[in-house]
């Protein structure tokens, strides 16, 4: 959805509503155009997912850590939105991760400091396993607007890990 905008310069890109999406390809211009679709009913709501589809191990479990949700939280955000009608408006549904916005230009640089010193027991996870830290972070999905107006709240980074490590998938 968000496309070009994602493309990092000098630091990672926090991908917040306030993130103007540039589609690049058909997928992001039809995920637009359903937008559109939806922001013209009577009580828009859009909900722009994290991904949460399978991928191995530890590939999912460095995305778990910044632009990657269990397919459990995507469920409770979308009970959320339908349980309050008067709430309305575009809101990013990811994960819980243990990095800031003060984080954005260390992540681009030098992810895997950055990982060692907020979340070390991941670390420790990821060299356990002899999986790379990664070197990079292009971006970081904030959920911050969905956990306040529907009350969204992951299961946090580390269970989500915890579950796909253990079983191989998002939220499985």
């Amino acid at each position: 959805m968000y496309g070009h905008a994602l493309v990092p310069t000098d630091r990672a890109v926090w991908v917040d509503e306030s993130v103007r999406p540039r589609p690049r390809d058909i997928y992001d211009e039809t995920k637009a155009a359903a937008e559109r679709l939806v922001g013209a009913g009577p009580a828009p709501i859009v909900l722009r997912i994290a991904r949460c589809f399978p991928e191995p191990p530890p590939v999912l479990a460095s995305r778990l850590l910044h632009r990657a949700v269990a397919l459990s939280d995507v469920a409770a955000a979308v009970v959320s939105a339908c349980a309050d009608s008067s709430v309305t408006g575009t809101y990013n549904i990811a994960g819980d991760y243990p990095f800031t916005r003060a984080d954005w230009v260390a992540l681009h640089h030098d992810a895997a400091a950055v990982i060692e010193s907020r979340a070390p027991s991941i670390a420790a996870v990821f060299r356990d396993r002899g999986w790379p830290l990664p070197r990079t972070i292009d971006r970081v999905y904030d959920s911050s607007a969905a956990a306040h107006a529907l009350g969204y709240r992951p299961l946090g980074w580390h269970a989500s890990l915890s579950s796909a490590i253990a079983a191989g998938g998002p939220g499985a």
